[in-house]
């Protein structure tokens, strides 16, 4: 079946989920990004939520999280390349059609939707 493929990552997202939401429910760490230090705002996800990035990363490549190691000096590059993969998955399951600049404007949709008028 040619949708194997997409259950399966599927089931990989909702794996994911829960470590993602810890990570991304990080106030501190997220006050951080959105005030446009980046670089703080990822020290803080990964110094407060160091299990749930090994467990990202022990799902990602189809490993138990419990027995999951990495060296220091490869999860940054880990890291981006899992992200750029998560990325590709994400549009994979959720495509959506690019909306141009140049598209046609036709007004407001409650202009559209008024009854009685025409």
């Amino acid at each position: 079946m040619a949708n194997n493929a997409n259950y399966d990552k599927l089931d990989l997202l909702a794996e994911l989920i829960d470590p993602m939401g810890e990570i991304l429910t990080d106030r501190e760490a997220l006050l951080c990004w959105k005030a446009g230090r980046k670089a703080d705002g990822l020290r803080l996800m990964i110094v407060n939520h160091k299990a749930a990035i090994v467990e990202i990363l022990a799902r990602l490549e189809g490993e138990d999280p419990a027995s999951y190691r990495i060296d220091g000096g490869a999860l940054l590059l880990k890291l981006i390349a899992k992200w750029n993969e998560l990325q590709e998955m994400a549009e994979v399951l959720f495509p959506s059609r690019a909306q141009s600049a140049d598209a046609a404007y036709s007004g407001p949709v409650t202009d559209a939707t008024r009854e009685g008028e025409s």
